[in-house]
């Protein structure tokens, strides 16, 4: 009998600087440069 292995959902980031990988844990989560987002982004070209 084989054991089904767990699903990871990924969120690839990338901007000018760098490229990162955000690990989505939550069924929802928000994303823009407002601290109290769930995934902040430090780019001056996103709309605030």
């Amino acid at each position: 009998m084989s054991e089904e292995q767990p699903i990871n959902h990924l969120l690839i980031i990338e901007d000018q600087d760098k490229k990162y990988t955000v690990v989505l844990e939550s069924a929802t989560c928000s994303i823009g440069r407002d601290a109290t987002n769930s995934i902040v982004l430090k780019s001056s070209r996103i709309s605030a």
